[in-house]
Parts: structure tokens; C-alpha cells; sequence
């Protein structure tokens, strides 16, 4: 592996450690401020049965915002084979900041998430241990719309303020995310 090398960060002061698979995408080019990063894909296995474990203990909630998909509703999943690990990695793009929440959304064929935003003073993260052709769609300050069609592995980093919305799952297989955020210290 070569050594780390550091890029500005296009919407902060904070600078990411940049490993050999780091793909930057600018917001003025593609799309508003995302950055698409691979992630530990090696825990993608453990990372999904420990989802599938989890859903079965936790009822999650099943918001119309949902529409027959699962969210998870309680933070020992934290502690779940793989997830320490993905945490840790996920750390390492993060600086001035902790940990606020972290959640798990299974969605199965049919099913997508509406437009929204996370908290505004957030820098949020997306991981797919399980990817599916439902891209994730993210708007611009015009309302201009930016597809990334995410793969296993994908780890996206944006603003919380961003808007966003996850098209329909076309199936077969669940689509599974792995969110979290983290606010200012």
C-alpha cells in the first residue's frame, strides 16, 4: 500500500486520509459535495448477518417512510461482529467530531426511502454492505439531482444538510445500508 497523502476536503476544513481506492468527486463536477470512498469490504460477510441478526431482535420502525422496508431503532448493533471495525474505519475520515448515531436499513424488492436531509450540523456516512441497482439520489442547492448507483463496499461521506432520496429497490436481492453521523465536538 502507498503512503496516506491528504486532500482538502471540498465542504470542510477537515482533512481525509487518502489510501490507494479514495475516489474523489467534486462538488462542482458530479455532484454536491459527496465523497464516494471504498470501504472495508472484507467485513461486508459479517457486517450482513450481523443486519439480519439484529433485525430479528429489534421491531425497527416501519414508517410510511418506509413503505415495507426496516430501520432500525436501537444502538447495540454497534457492538456486532464487523461493526467496531467499520466504525474504526469510518473514524479515520472524521476529525473534531463523535459519533452521534448509527442505524441500518434493509430494503427489500420495491421498496426506497422519500427525500430528506439529515441534521444540518451533521457530516453523515452511508456504507452498503449489500448494494442493489437503487441508486441514491442527492439534490443540489438548485434542486438538481445526482445519482450514484452504489456497489458493495461504497462508503459515501456528505454534508447532513444535503437532501436525499434512495430509489426503488428493483431487486432481488435486500438492499443494505449502514448510516451514521457525527456532530461537532
Amino acid at each position: 500500500m502507498s503512503s496516506l497523502t491528504f486532500i482538502p476536503c471540498a465542504y470542510t476544513d477537515v482533512l481525509l486520509p487518502n489510501p490507494l481506492y479514495f475516489v474523489r468527486k467534486r462538488r462542482n463536477m458530479d455532484n454536491p459535495g459527496v465523497d464516494s470512498l471504498q470501504g472495508p469490504a472484507h467485513l461486508n460477510k459479517a457486517l450482513i448477518a450481523s443486519v439480519y441478526d439484529h433485525k430479528y431482535t429489534d421491531p425497527g420502525k416501519r414508517a410510511n417512510a418506509l413503505a415495507g422496508g426496516w430501520h432500525s431503532t436501537t444502538q447495540d448493533i454497534v457492538e456486532r461482529p464487523g461493526f467496531p471495525e467499520l466504525l474504526a474505519f469510518i473514524a479515520g475520515y472524521v476529525e473534531g467530531r463523535r459519533l452521534q448515531y448509527v442505524w441500518t436499513i434493509v430494503n427489500p424488492t420495491g421498496v426506497g426511502n422519500p427525500r430528506h436531509p439529515h441534521d444540518p450540523t451533521m457530516l453523515s456516512f452511508c456504507y452498503y454492505p449489500r448494494a442493489s441497482r437503487a441508486a441514491i439520489v442527492f439534490y443540489d442547492p438548485e434542486g438538481v439531482e445526482h445519482r450514484i448507483e452504489p456497489v458493495a463496499g461504497l462508503l459515501l461521506r456528505f454534508p447532513g444538510h444535503i437532501p436525499h432520496r434512495v430509489e426503488t429497490n428493483p431487486g432481488p436481492d435486500d438492499r443494505i445500508v449502514i448510516a451514521c453521523d457525527f456532530e461537532p465536538v
